[in-house]
């Protein structure tokens, strides 16, 4: 049992939390379990289905699909994307995000307008198009330690299990089929790809399912940059994949993975290799 001044410290993390979320009513805190401290947010991991909680303030489907899609046209082609193959496709053909104005984090619909998309924006535009089949939001967070950069895909569930969508250069961190049991074996399946061109393998955390209806509609059409959204993502709950021992043993990627993780696509608006992930 934790002291009762570890439980109020608690307590207020939780409340915090969920005020965070916005959500509007809550009928009973969630179970909890205690797990191993790797950040102020993952101090108690909130146990609850698919990462849900209560009810969120807000739901697509309090609007009428028409009437959604006559405000924002832009998203039309997503409502059209029946299933999880056909979104991919619309992503992959989605030109990559690059160039002067890269640095960016815009919302589903800014995102088609501007008609090109790097991971994140990838991730909005494909959880739009999952939501309008009636699938939750959720995102995962893949963390790598430094120099390399994080990925973000979209989850989705189907037969009882779990898949992904992703936004992406690379030839190998792509889209997953459903046929993973667990979360963790779906961001295992990134780990022996994901190098640097030295052969350092980088894949370090995954993220818990990341539900975008916490933010209400800004991931579908807010007309400012969503940093927030990315720095929560950030901060969110964690799990390591390896321990410290499993870092001093791992073997670098062969010279031909090497060769091969080279191999990106070409910008669809520039014409030239462009390396990003």
């Amino acid at each position: 049992m934790a002291e009762k001044g570890e439980f109020q410290k608690f307590y207020f993390r939780v409340e915090w939390f969920l005020k965070r979320a916005q959500y509007s009513r809550l009928k009973k805190l969630p179970k909890i379990r205690p797990i191993k401290r790797l950040n102020i947010f993952s101090y108690y991991q909130i146990v609850a289905e698919e990462n849900i909680v209560g009810k969120p303030c807000y739901n697509l489907k309090m609007e009428k699909t028409q009437t959604i899609l006559k405000k924002y046209p832009e998203l039309r082609p997503l409502a059209k994307l029946t299933t999880s193959k056909k979104i991919q496709d619309f992503l992959n053909a989605l030109p990559l995000n690059t160039g002067r104005d890269w640095n960016t984090c815009r919302s589903a619909v800014k995102t088609l307008q501007a008609k090109k998309a790097h991971c994140l924006e990838g991730a909005f535009v494909g959880a739009a198009a999952l939501y309008f089949q009636g699938h939750k939001p959720l995102l995962l967070d893949l963390k790598t330690s430094a120099p390399d950069y994080d990925h973000v895909v979209v989850l989705f569930k189907k037969y009882g299990h779990w898949g992904a969508l992703s936004k992406t250069g690379h030839a190998v961190l792509r889209y997953r089929e459903p046929i993973y049991q667990t979360i963790r074996e779906l961001a295992l399946s990134y780990f022996h790809e994901y190098f640097l061109d030295s052969g350092k393998k980088t894949l370090r955390a995954y993220s818990q399912p990341f539900n975008l209806l916490h933010f209400e509609t800004d991931w579908l059409w807010a007309d400012y940059d969503l940093w927030q959204i990315a720095e929560d993502l950030d901060d969110s709950p964690h799990f390591k994949i390896l321990t410290s021992k499993m870092i001093a043993n791992l073997r670098p990627a062969d010279p031909l993975e090497i060769a091969a993780g080279k191999l990106v696509e070409k910008n669809h608006t520039q014409g030239k290799t462009i390396k990003t992930k």
